[in-house]
């Protein structure tokens, strides 16, 4: 009997307690813990850096999308299926995968994470006001890449500022192209607006002022031309109902938008230059440093492999008349 009594002891204390020591789990962290330390937040905007655009390595694919090349009409992927690329299946939607995609998923994935640092990163203790400001900017300057990112595949899609939950409607309406560049030229503004509070220049390698400008130039750019096409109706000539046309259509002219893409450029313009040896941006450790780097991709050797968007073809490449008859001296 001793022994029985002994052993329901035993069951009760293993029952009444997962952890009869008190300790926190020190294999994860509580999302209240996480963004009330610093650290944790800094580590969390630096995730943005690792998410490359869409297209990063889709240099000729993105040419066959203008007219600026043609590939083979079979669907070897080595050819780069220009029959596919002419039906549009390069939509996520349809399942094509290989050379063919088109971000979507990951593309939201990405924004919930940006929306999520922009909501939480005021309440962030223990930073200093510059410090939560350059936070700040980056997330917003991300979220704005990222959907200008989106925006040069699908045109019109729905936008989300907010970390949405499994318990939030997720089958939103489309908004309308004018919306969604309207989206992006406010994300950048706004990133602008914080670069101004910060009191010391970002770290070399971090998103900076003078790259939100030239992203902010690029997007008013594509923004002024889709409001001339639409000013034109050559909207109208598209396929499709009424109803998707007018998600293209533009209320603000195209001046409204090559203005503010003027403005961004001018902005940047003289501040940087053309190093004087092309070479050293490639064959020196320094070439981050460059003059002519505005915002220098920081990245080590082992993280190098496979980023580059020649890399089909590329000496020693295995497409569009890649060689092995070449010189590694650029001079």
């Amino acid at each position: 009997m001793k022994k029985l009594n002994i052993l329901a002891l035993c069951a009760a204390v293993c029952l009444s307690s997962c952890d009869p020591l008190g300790i926190e789990p020190t294999n994860k962290v509580g999302e209240e813990q996480f963004w009330s330390n610093a650290q944790l937040t800094r580590t969390f905007v630096n995730q943005f850096y690792l998410w490359s655009p869409a297209g990063a390595n889709q240099a000729f694919q993105a040419e066959q999308w203008s007219d600026n090349a043609c590939g083979n009409i079979d669907r070897d992927q080595n050819t780069f299926r220009q029959y596919s690329f002419n039906n549009r299946e390069y939509d996520e939607l349809n399942s094509v995968t290989g050379l063919i995609g088109a971000p979507w998923d990951a593309g939201y994935k990405n924004i919930r994470q940006a929306n999520l640092a922009i909501e939480r990163i005021p309440e962030v203790p223990n930073i200093t006001d510059s410090e939560r400001a350059q936070l700040l900017a980056e997330s917003y300057a991300f979220r704005g890449l990222f959907y200008a990112d989106m925006e040069r595949y699908w045109g019109i899609m729905p936008i989300v500022t907010q970390s949405m939950t499994i318990f939030d409607e997720t089958m939103l309406p489309q908004n309308s192209r004018e919306e969604v560049f309207d989206q992006i030229l406010s994300d950048y503004d706004k990133a602008l607006e914080y670069f101004k509070q910060t009191t010391a220049a970002p770290a070399l390698g971090l998103i900076n002022e003078s790259a939100v400008q030239v992203l902010k130039s690029r997007s008013a750019l594509a923004a002024a031309c889709a409001a001339e096409a639409s000013a034109k109706g050559l909207y109208d000539k598209l396929s499709g109902s009424a109803e998707s046309k007018t998600l293209y259509k533009f209320s603000k002219n195209a001046n409204h938008y090559y203005q503010q893409a003027y403005d961004a450029a001018k902005s940047v313009i003289g501040k940087y230059q053309l190093d004087p040896d092309y070479s050293n941006l490639f064959n020196t450790s320094s070439g981050h440093q460059s003059v002519e780097a505005i915002w220098p991709v920081m990245f080590n050797e082992a993280n190098r492999a496979e980023f580059s968007p020649m890399k089909q073809s590329h000496p020693e490449g295995r497409m569009y008349g890649a060689t092995t008859d070449f010189s590694p001296n650029w001079g």
